[in-house]
């Protein structure tokens, strides 16, 4: 009997001491595995066009879905490319991503004083972002494709890109058909729409 009595009270003390160390019924394998998921889907959020995000609305996206460019939901205004001077900028890529070297590039060559389109779109703080920037030709072509997407008013006359022609011309597009010029004149006062990368 006493026999008996040793052994129940040594399975109740292992009882014990295995419920303090682990809630009842949820291994620790289990456990471990449901946080490192969570934190996998946290990080790799996969995200889409038209979604609204990171102070406006993504238009443009990675394959993987997990990084890509937003548009802000407004126009800054309507100004020239330039700041009084025609200068060779050096501004001169078109492609994806090329946003922000382009609008550095510009506010060397024009100053960071006055009224014109790099500047503006450095210097916006919209929904509380700092880093804005004028889009390249491509990007800005991204955003007139999925214009509807993006929503809000759009300008069916000329938008400035941050792709330089030359001394005196550079890039802007129509968002009535899309045409996208190479000459047009950097005194010219066209709309600012700045985007951001995520």
């Amino acid at each position: 009997m006493k026999r008996i009595i040793k052994a129940a009270m040594g399975c109740i003390m292992l009882l014990a001491i295995s419920c303090s160390k682990q809630p009842l019924g949820i291994p620790q394998s289990v456990n471990t595995q449901t946080n490192d998921n969570a934190n996998s889907a946290s990080m790799n959020t996969a995200h889409y066009i038209g979604e609204r995000f990171g102070g406006g609305v993504i238009f443009w996206i990675t394959k993987d879905s997990l990084h890509g460019l937003i548009a802000d939901t407004v126009d800054l205004g309507s100004y020239a490319w330039w700041n009084g001077i025609y200068t060779n900028a050096g501004a001169t890529a078109t492609r994806i991503g090329s946003r922000k070297a382009n609008t550095r590039k510009i506010i060397v060559s024009q100053g960071r004083a006055g009224y014109y389109a790099a500047l503006y779109s450095a210097k916006s703080k919209h929904s509380g972002y700092t880093d804005w920037f004028l889009p390249s030709k491509d990007e800005l072509n991204e955003i007139y494709k999925n214009k509807a997407i993006i929503g809000g008013s759009f300008f069916l006359s000329g938008y400035w890109s941050s792709s330089e022609s030359n001394e005196n011309q550079a890039w802007g597009q129509r968002f009535d058909d899309g045409y996208q010029y190479f000459d047009l004149d950097k005194h010219y006062a066209s709309h600012v729409r700045a985007i951001r990368a995520f």
